[in-house]
């Protein structure tokens, strides 16, 4: 199933109307637009799409030559880098590596921090920096992370001038590592995991100034929410309801109006049921600040079609094994950006997958699979001895031999490979292998970055 076509060209106008600011044209093509056959233009200026079912994008490339898209065929807006295999662009990764994010079933992403005021019933209040005060039903929440407490401050020693009085000196800005940590392998209960790492199981009942988990005992167990590090829920996915928007500070919202207005905020249309954003008073009964609203310029990619679309890394790893007779030390690894720590979330889901060594891992393919996309890079650590063989290959159903979509090799003078290719009828997993070249397994690792899966409508 796609949106509906209202919501589409809805979405669409408004996700296309954010790349024709006099900045963005000015700084060259603002999106990568990727359509149906996962065809990847760069966008310039653009508009629409048209009144009516067959409605179409009007857009000029990045020669400036005026194209057209029929709305039906844009899956997706994704950076303008999207297309440079070595780009990496990022926003204030530090900024987001200090705060908490709670993400929702069908797979939005708030960063902030749990409200000073509370929630009522089974709803956790979650203080998010331009949205304020948004209450989520915790039937809907997929995991929350509470951010750390500030690190206390380095102690300066005074240092006396010529006049005897010691200098100004400015703060050291200290920002903490984003933690990370493996989620419950056994996600049909609840998780609650503190900040000595020990986890508690069972069933979450209330998220505020306190945590309240019944366990197995059926005893409920209270733990302050200072002493909690991160909260799985045990909900089942969701579908999203409309399109799935990447912004620049690290939020991923869905909406079902997306509309934009030159030279104004940033309009999100309503959320649907989940999550709502309330007005709310300080914990002292002031007003609360009113958020500051998102402009054009905070987009960076969207899923105009997210029902089509399945980042790689999201797809289960039903086998992995070393390469050849080599013992598997370290498996497939993924991460938002294997090469930076505390990463903004990539856009469109499409995190790293890394496999660190000579092996072959397969991936099972959802149904419907047509055709997938990505960029095998060597990463310029491995640049010295690495040098592999990488294929990637559709695996048939009932021991049906595979099919080779791509047979690359990787080293220093090639680091790169991208692809886009089709999945043949009846495929079941992708394999990816990696095979040790002429200087041996020596840094042989590779990234998978920025695959893409196209599902049939």
């Amino acid at each position: 199933m796609t949106i509906s076509s209202s919501i589409a060209r809805s979405v669409l106008a408004a996700c296309l109307a954010a790349a024709v600011s006099p900045r963005a044209l000015a700084d060259g093509p603002r999106f990568t637009l990727i359509d149906d056959a996962f065809k990847q233009s760069l966008v310039g200026e653009v508009s629409g799409p048209t009144p009516g079912p067959r409605g179409e994008v009007m857009y000029s490339d990045a020669r400036g030559v005026p194209r057209e898209l029929p709305v039906a065929k844009a899956v997706a807006l994704a950076p303008s880098w999207w297309s440079d295999p070595v780009t990496r662009v990022r926003g204030d990764f530090a900024g987001y590596a200090n705060t908490g994010v709670l993400v929702t079933t069908d797979g939005q992403r708030l960063p902030g921090r749990p409200s000073a005021v509370p929630a009522t019933g089974e709803e956790v209040a979650w203080e998010h920096p331009r949205f304020g005060r948004v209450v989520v039903s915790l039937e809907r929440v997929s995991e929350i992370e509470i951010p750390a407490p500030p690190p206390p401050p380095a102690p300066v020693q005074p240092l006396v001038n010529d006049l005897g009085a010691p200098p100004a000196r400015e703060p050291v800005k200290v920002v903490p590592e984003r933690r990370t940590s493996p989620p419950p392998t056994d996600r049909s209960r609840d998780t609650v995991e503190l900040a000595n790492g020990d986890r508690l199981t069972g069933l979450v009942e209330k998220i505020g100034a306190d945590v309240l988990v019944s366990g197995a005992g059926g005893k409920p167990t209270s733990v302050e929410l200072s002493r909690v590090r991160r909260i799985w829920l045990a909900n089942p996915p969701a579908a999203p309801a409309g399109a799935l928007v990447w912004l620049a500070d690290g939020t991923v919202v869905g909406s079902k109006r997306f509309t934009v207005e030159p030279g104004q905020p940033l309009a999100l249309g309503d959320w649907g049921a989940e999550p709502r954003s309330e007005a709310a008073e300080a914990p002292d009964g002031a007003p609360a600040p009113r958020p500051t609203p998102y402009m054009v310029e905070d987009v960076t990619a969207a899923a105009l079609q997210p029902k089509r679309l399945r980042p790689l890394a999201d797809l289960p790893v039903r086998e992995q094994r070393g390469a050849g007779d080599r013992r598997l030390v370290r498996g497939v690894q993924v991460s938002d950006d294997a090469l930076r720590v505390g990463a903004l979330p990539a856009p469109l889901g499409a995190r790293d997958i890394e496999l660190p060594a000579p092996m072959a891992a397969e991936f099972t393919l959802p149904a419907g699979a047509q055709r997938v996309s990505g960029s095998f890079e060597m990463p310029e650590s491995s640049w010295t001895w690495g040098d592999c063989r990488v294929r990637l290959e559709a695996v048939g159903a009932g021991g049906a031999a595979a099919t080779t979509l791509v047979d690359t090799r990787l080293n220093a003078e090639m680091p790169t490979s991208a692809f886009a290719v089709v999945v043949p009828p009846g495929a079941t997993a992708l394999r990816i292998s990696v095979e040790p070249g002429e200087r041996g397994a020596v840094q042989d690792r590779v990234l998978l970055r920025r695959g893409l899966l196209l599902l049939a409508p």
